[in-house]
């Protein structure tokens, strides 16, 4: 239970570094 906790928190930070990245150059398009 407590592995597949840490695996699915260091997915969601993976997505939320990859959304920043993603808005980072959205605004640096703007």
């Amino acid at each position: 239970m407590i592995e597949v906790t840490a695996i699915t928190s260091a997915h969601h930070s993976r997505n939320d570094t990859k959304m920043e990245h993603v808005l980072g150059q959205f605004r640096n398009r703007l």
